[in-house]
């Protein structure tokens, strides 16, 4: 896996494009295992649009309490930055 990690990064910095985001889904992860911390399963699927390597690719991560705080904090900033930069100029 990591090879193919390796191969697509090195896919993406030559054609200097980055994969959209097209789906995304989420379900809590299995609460049989031993772990008592709650978790989320996250499902991307992203689209690749460059000349010579296009395509679909799935992503699948898992992300506790935690981390999901930190990626919505984040989040949270990506979205006040846009706001910003949709309104319109002051004093014109």
């Amino acid at each position: 896996m990591d090879t193919y990690v390796a191969e697509v990064e090195e896919v993406l910095k030559d054609q200097n494009t980055v994969p959209r985001l097209k789906a995304m889904t989420w379900n809590m992860a299995n609460r049989d295992t031993e772990s008592s911390d709650p978790a989320a399963v996250i499902k991307l699927k992203l689209q690749h649009d460059a000349q010579f390597h296009s395509g679909e690719l799935d992503v699948k991560f898992q992300l506790a309490t935690n981390s999901l705080e930190m990626m919505l904090k984040a989040m949270h900033s990506m979205r006040d930055q846009f706001s910003t930069m949709d309104e319109p100029s002051k004093g014109n």
